[in-house]
């Protein structure tokens, strides 16, 4: 997948500060261990950004910028993540849910042509 991100400097920084909250959050070991050695992988080289209408959506700790080369054209999209930080059941402490949003009306059309639902499985009935 990193050979088709056409921002890799970006997203790897954002990703090393949004890992870093999480270690100082939770102060967990392995965490802190993927830092590292994610932090050791060679910095990417810069790349130059178009002067479309993704490429002037800014990064934020709570929204990512992910532009990926696909054989359709380069998608642009933001993801941002939910976590739980206190739930009442155990099971769901370290539960985050990433959701990916298109950034431009080029990668919202292509996605949504290629999202053709298929039959639904078998044994369910539609409500």
């Amino acid at each position: 997948m990193a050979a088709r991100l056409a921002n890799r400097e970006q997203v790897r920084t954002l990703f090393l500060e949004r890992l870093s909250r999480q270690v100082n959050a939770t102060g967990d070991n392995e965490l802190q261990r993927l830092h590292d050695e994610v932090s050791s992988y060679p910095v990417p080289s810069s790349e130059k950004t178009p002067h479309d209408e993704a490429s002037r959506h800014q990064p934020s700790p709570i929204q990512v910028p992910l532009r990926i080369r696909t054989p359709f054209g380069e998608l642009a999209m933001f993801s941002t993540m939910a976590t739980f930080g206190t739930p009442a059941d155990v099971t769901l402490a370290e539960l985050a849910i990433e959701l990916f949003y298109p950034l431009d009306d080029f990668t919202a059309d292509v996605l949504r042509a290629h999202s053709v639902a298929g039959p639904a499985p078998e044994g369910l009935s539609e409500r």
